[in-house]
């Protein structure tokens, strides 16, 4: 729930989800009116939908920062209701993987 602002303060990159709702699809929420137009949409019952990342584009996101020598730290919605996470760690061991094998 951060605007595009506030992650750049922060020096954190968001990966968000694509969210489709109202016949519209948004990869993220810039600022804070369209939170606002989100939040109220599902308040008024607007069914939503979302599209996880699937591994090569996790690790098109990962691998620069690595190479970069940068930590990652990936917060996703639970694996129970997504699989955002499962394709992260998929990524995450396929980048471990190429490192190992060129190293």
């Amino acid at each position: 729930d951060f605007t595009d602002a506030q992650y750049a303060d922060m020096n954190v990159t968001s990966v968000p989800l694509s969210v489709r709702w109202d016949g519209t699809c948004r990869d993220h929420f810039s600022d804070e009116s369209a939170l606002r137009d989100f939040y109220e949409g599902m308040r008024r019952g607007v069914a939503l939908t979302t599209s996880a990342l699937n591994p090569d584009q996790w690790a098109r996101v990962m691998e620069p920062r690595l190479r970069a020598g940068r930590d990652l730290l990936v917060l996703a919605v639970s694996s129970g209701v997504s699989t955002t996470y499962q394709s992260a760690m998929i990524a995450a061991e396929e980048l471990r993987k190429r490192e190992t094998e060129s190293s």
